[in-house]
């Protein structure tokens, strides 16, 4: 894979670039949903960044999920939960929608926000592949029945049809949905039912537990913002690996196969090591300088 088409250079839109899994012409990548807890000393400066997100419209009320007594729904899709029962802590949602509705800078002023004293429960990064036929898909599927998969132990293939049979999605998961890394790969192009089978395909990492604080602490970074793209392929497409020869070798010493070389190529897939959460007298303690801090000084 050249470097160009991850890092916002020449991206080959009109030609596209052969390569061993289709021609491709474009990739996008993005944060596609987060999920934070704090402290709910810091409610008010995380609602007065959503109404200002929503240019003042005032947030839909409601009743709150898993345990919140209380929800706000504001115009950007981003849900607000507070006041539950046995803690002090608030709960922040952003879905794929209002991931995409916020935009990339938008949505590092909100996580900077809800970051202060605050831990990441969950976060997915997508990357996304749109050319001509794109073969991603089935590849992964074919590697992973000859036993390249590796890092993970779980693939499950997916394909939905109609009632006449036509495809409508077409996919596989690598690992388990309760682990801290879970993959999904699938054609959106055909779930969406916007494009032809292989023009567009979804690359996507949802990170739970530690594996999303140590994530969204990289991500949102607010002394490296200029490393969101190299940190975010680290983390996407070191969720899983694929390797040519016997489960006993150890696999840095095999081949990876050719069409994932290309994709991983240039990429450092140094897997992060686990973080220690900080205490929680600390995740309060910033919380309330956050929210304090302008009436002592």
């Amino acid at each position: 894979m050249t470097p160009d088409l991850y890092y916002g250079g020449q991206n080959h839109k009109d030609r596209g670039l052969p390569l061993l899994f289709g021609t491709l012409k474009d990739t996008e990548l993005a944060v596609d949903w987060l999920s934070v807890t704090f402290p709910d000393v810091t409610v008010n400066p995380v609602r007065e960044c959503l109404l200002d997100l929503s240019l003042g419209e005032a947030p839909r009320g409601g009743k709150g999920m898993h345990g919140w007594r209380f929800a706000e729904v504001y115009s950007s899709g981003c849900q607000l939960h507070y006041s539950r029962k046995g803690d002090d802590l608030a709960w922040l949602q952003v879905n794929g929608g209002a991931c995409g509705v916020l935009g990339p800078d938008n949505l590092r002023r909100l996580a900077h926000v809800a970051g202060h004293g605050g831990k990441c429960s969950r976060i997915d990064i997508r990357l996304d592949f749109r050319g001509e036929d794109l073969s991603l898909v089935q590849l992964i599927i074919e590697a992973c029945q000859a036993g390249h998969l590796r890092s993970v132990k779980r693939f499950e293939p997916h394909k939905s049809t109609s009632s006449d049979l036509e495809v409508l999605g077409d996919g596989v998961t690598l690992g388990s949905r309760s682990s801290a890394r879970f993959v999904r790969v699938y054609d959106k192009g055909l779930e969406t039912g916007t494009l032809p089978r292989g023009q567009w395909i979804r690359f996507e990492v949802e990170l739970k537990d530690w594996a999303a604080h140590e994530a969204f602490c990289a991500l949102f970074d607010p002394t490296a913002p200029d490393q969101f793209r190299s940190r975010a392929l680290a983390r996407i497409l070191a969720a899983v690996d694929f390797r040519v020869g016997p489960r006993d070798v150890e696999p840095s010493r095999l081949p990876r196969p050719g069409w994932w070389e290309q994709i991983v190529s240039g990429v450092d897939l140094a897997r992060p090591p686990v973080p220690s959460s900080p205490p929680d007298l600390d995740r309060w303690a910033e919380a309330l300088c956050v929210q304090y801090g302008s009436l002592i000084h």
